[in-house]
């Protein structure tokens, strides 16, 4: 199941509103080591603004996951062993919805606005490094799982409105975004695979053809060329099922003129198998104009 991803971006401000006035539902989610004291119990389905606070002495994550008819005691069960791992997905998974922020560190706290569908959820922590004998256990196996209904309502799916947009589909992201840009929706649009978006930027000089090259390069076996430019990173999207997607700010990180930017998604297909950017080339190379 996509429930973990590696990438940071940070989301402030003020709760957005949409076009039509709607503000975001606030959802105040409290982690410390091992559980969620304080997590709602239901949510209506549409936009969500998500406050996550870390009142434990390691990292932890907020991941949202529907799993339908099934609870947390299966979860438990069937979990372990799937995700980017390339395992096929548990057949109940039906949904996911993980913040821009991924987790957030030890005393630490992150907002997202992002958008929930009706079902039946999971809030959990997948993160190991919890010690027990001579293999680890994750969060999740310790307590850090809590289920919440969202519930139906007329809301609507809509992001508000932003600068620029990364748009994921089966297989492909459609990237419309220029310099200056700082907030960005990131929406998955399916129809049928859950995706993520990484943003990276290459150095400066750095073509959009000499970016597809060493892209590429670091794809195929071994160490690429010596002297191959390497991206750094710049946000994450968050992990979303169809339908569903966020917004990022990027903060002084704006989008820049003349450079050129990797878009990528390394979640696998529900059956499982290769990620999608090595099983289905799932990436983009931009330059900002």
């Amino acid at each position: 199941m996509v429930v973990l991803a590696a990438g940071s971006c940070t989301s402030s401000g003020d709760a957005p509103r949409v076009e039509d006035g709607t503000e975001p539902q606030e959802a105040r989610i409290v982690a410390i080591d091992y559980s969620y004291p304080v997590a709602p119990a239901q949510l209506e389905e549409g936009l969500v603004r998500i406050s996550a606070e870390n009142h434990g002495a390691v990292n932890h994550e907020f991941t949202l996951t529907g799993i339908g008819d099934a609870g947390a005691v299966d979860m438990l069960e069937d979990f372990e062993g799937t995700g980017l791992s390339g395992e096929p997905y548990p057949p109940y998974v039906d949904q996911a919805a993980v913040p821009p922020f991924v987790s957030v560190g030890p005393g630490k706290s992150d907002e997202a606005t992002m958008t929930l569908s009706e079902g039946h959820y999971v809030l959990w922590c997948t993160i190991t490094d919890v010690a027990e004998g001579d293999r680890s256990r994750p969060h999740f196996r310790l307590g850090m799982i809590r289920e919440i209904e969202v519930v139906p309502s007329d809301r609507g799916l809509e992001l508000p409105p932003a600068d620029g947009t990364i748009t994921a589909r089966d297989y492909s992201f459609d990237v419309d975004l220029g310099a200056g840009d700082r907030t960005v929706n990131f929406v998955n649009e399916g129809p049928d695979q859950i995706h993520l978006a990484t943003i990276e930027v290459y150095p400066e000089g750095v073509t959009e053809q000499e970016a597809r090259e060493a892209f590429e390069a670091g794809l195929a076996p071994g160490p690429p060329p010596k002297g191959t430019p390497s991206p750094s990173g710049v946000g994450f999207g968050g992990i979303f099922s169809a339908g569903l997607g966020a917004q990022i700010e990027l903060g002084a990180v704006a989008f820049l003129s003349g450079r050129t930017y990797a878009f990528q998604c390394w979640v696998p297909d529900r059956a499982g198998g290769e990620s999608h950017l090595v099983a289905y080339n799932m990436y983009e190379i931009v330059t900002i104009e």
